[in-house]
């Protein structure tokens, strides 16, 4: 069993990888979400895919009690959760930390942003290369 993390769940990439995983339940599990700002559709996924860890990285911790927010919790979660595959679907540079510290663990990253690797290639190389 493949444990998928992706971040960027509720753009148009991450959606259409939680429809991949939907289709594969004996071998992908979707173990946590992550979005920007799209809170309540995050919270759909959430309840959904019945996911315990999900992510608000611009959102309010007042107004999301429930919800991890923080714009270092995906690289957190990146850095220390229980995963196989990290999927990075987030927009800017907001993927290029967790995109680090997953490679630095020896993770399998699957790249659908292309800021990561423009900006910081020479960072996410180097981060490969220990992992």
């Amino acid at each position: 069993m493949n444990k998928v993390a992706v971040l960027g769940s509720t753009g148009s990439i991450g959606r259409q990888a939680l429809e991949v995983i939907a289709l594969h339940p004996d071998e992908l599990k979707l173990v946590c979400i992550a979005a920007s700002t799209s809170a309540d559709t995050l919270i759909k996924q959430a309840e959904a895919f019945d996911v315990h860890e999900v992510i608000l990285s611009h959102g309010d911790p007042e107004r999301y009690p429930h919800l991890t927010c923080g714009v270092d919790a995906m690289e957190r979660y990146a850095r220390e959760g229980d995963y196989d595959t990290l999927l990075v679907a987030v927009t800017g540079l907001d993927g290029l930390r967790p995109t680090i510290a997953a490679l630095k663990r020896g993770k399998r990253v699957t790249l659908a942003n292309k800021e990561s690797l423009v900006l910081g290639g020479k960072f996410v190389l180097e981060a490969l290369a220990q992992g």
